[in-house]
């Protein structure tokens, strides 16, 4: 018997009679078919054109002289296993046209009901999966008559099935090796009236390939991450403040171009990032890990909404988390990581003595301190937030019930590369950094620290912190070899 692929779609009008009478001429007679074609088979056996056609089709292009055992009842349900005859490629009522070269492909399909939708033209043009992505594909329909097997015209209908493929950047034996599974256990909950939060800016961790394709360079500085794990362990903050995209997600992107060195790399991107998630857990064990959403990995749900909505909130059975969620997707419950969502949420400390606020943010204005200054002009409590990769604050003066109070507005700058990280000007005024926000909420005192991040070194307490690229450890933690 031929290669077990599973046998479907048998009963069709070209190859499927009404009449069970086609089955019993085939056990019968079928080995007498070989090599004929449909006329030839109605010369020899004199039976129904459509009898023929079923004949032809399973003798020569599947291969079969004899039922298999189990035939299913009908022969129109799926049933026992057999090839394909779109998979050999025998079947000449189709037409299969290639364009592109050897990254990006474009296969267009014509046929009369053979092919009618993207999995059948998959099967055609006998893409493997596991090296070509489709990037998007559209299917055409339209009736047309043709003449008949009793020579009356017949209308039938004509079907295209296009679609654009490219070429995974990643070969399959290269995939990543899981990240140990490690649970660390979160803290349990403390109502903190005095403590530090240490403020963590936009990461972006994300990759570039690079022209040979051997290579990863990060959009993350990881001396720079190195710093804030240095920072985490020394402080021990009562909590790690995650401000959002700390994830780029670029190749996620519905609004920027996705250029060809960033595809394939949203798997490393969660392995790397979950790496070094664990080790602030690990580094400061007993701080509370608080991740807010950032418009980045809002990329995900933004995608699915606009190209596949019923896929947005898929779960998977059992599951309470959608499937493509970015706490299932990193395992933040596994690391005791609290997930802010969605994009915009805004996390608190204290109450109407004072309160500390920090949200990713959406306000962008061009140069250095005008974001803050346009943030602190609406403030009522103190601020902090991403977004804008710069490190700014500013101060003011604010009089209510409780008498006059004095709020801040800050941005800690951000952890990515400037030279890797895609921007809206190739020229960035971005600066890299974090901060330390001491609270004391019983007092009402509050003061921030910016760190300045350069070349993977700052200033914290008088003591110089000196970052160090991690890139080997990641590598091996995840099994990617190519991490630069």
């Amino acid at each position: 018997m031929p290669a077990r692929v599973e046998w479907r779609r048998i009963r069709r009008g070209h190859c499927a009679p009404d009449n069970a009478g086609a089955i019993a001429l085939w056990t019968d007679r079928g080995r007498e078919c070989v090599g004929l074609g449909v006329l030839g088979i109605v010369e020899l056996l004199g039976c129904s054109h459509p009898q023929a056609q079923f004949l032809r089709y399973v003798v020569n292009d599947l291969g079969l002289t004899e039922p298999p055992d189990a035939w299913p009842r009908g022969y129109a349900e799926p049933g026992p296993y057999c090839s394909d005859p779109i998979a050999t490629g025998a079947d000449s009522r189709y037409k299969v046209e290639r364009k592109g070269d050897e990254d990006v492909c474009h296969i267009n399909v014509q046929a009369q009901e053979l092919i009618t939708n993207l999995d059948d033209l998959v099967r055609v043009a006998g893409i493997d999966l596991l090296d070509w992505r489709i990037d998007r594909h559209k299917v055409n329909t339209w009736p047309t008559s043709m003449k008949g097997a009793d020579g009356q015209p017949k209308i039938v209908r004509n079907w295209q099935v296009t679609a654009h493929l490219e070429r995974r950047m990643v070969a399959r034996e290269d995939g990543p090796i899981v990240v140990a599974a490690t649970e660390y256990a979160a803290p349990e909950p403390v109502d903190h009236t005095a403590g530090t939060v240490l403020v963590v800016p936009d990461s972006q961790h994300g990759f570039r390939w690079s022209e040979r394709r051997d290579r990863l360079t990060p959009m993350h500085d990881r001396r720079a991450c190195d710093v804030v794990l240095q920072l985490a362990r020394e402080v021990q903050p009562e909590v790690i403040l995650l401000l959002g995209d700390m994830l780029d997600l670029a190749e996620w992107s519905t609004k920027f171009p996705r250029p060809s060195d960033l595809r394939d790399t949203t798997q490393i991107s969660l392995a790397a990032l979950h790496w070094w998630i664990a080790q602030m857990r690990i580094a400061s064990p007993l701080s509370r890990i608080v991740y807010l959403e950032g418009n980045h990995e809002a990329r995900i749900d933004r995608l699915l909404i606009e190209k596949a909505g019923h896929a947005a909130t898929l779960r998977a059975v059992g599951d309470d988390l959608p499937a493509l969620s970015v706490r299932r997707l990193l395992a933040l419950d596994s690391l005791g990581v609290e997930y802010v969502q969605p994009y915009g949420e805004w996390w608190y400390l204290g109450g109407d003595g004072l309160t500390l606020g920090w949200t990713h943010g959406d306000k962008v204005r061009s140069g250095g301190g005008a974001t803050v200054q346009a943030v602190v002009k609406e403030a009522h409590h103190s601020v902090g937030f991403g977004h804008i990769h710069r490190v700014e604050m500013a101060h003011r003066a604010v009089y209510g019930r409780h008498g006059r109070r004095d709020v801040v507005a800050y941005s800690p700058g951000c952890l990515c590369d400037p030279e890797q990280t895609p921007g809206a000007t190739h020229r960035k005024d971005w600066q890299q950094g974090v901060a330390l926000h001491h609270y004391d909420l019983d007092a009402g005192r509050e003061a921030v620290e910016l760190l300045t991040i350069r070349d993977g070194w700052t200033v914290y307490g008088g003591r110089q912190i000196v970052g160090r690229d991690y890139g080997a450890q990641v590598a091996e933690a995840t099994g990617w070899g190519q991490v630069g």
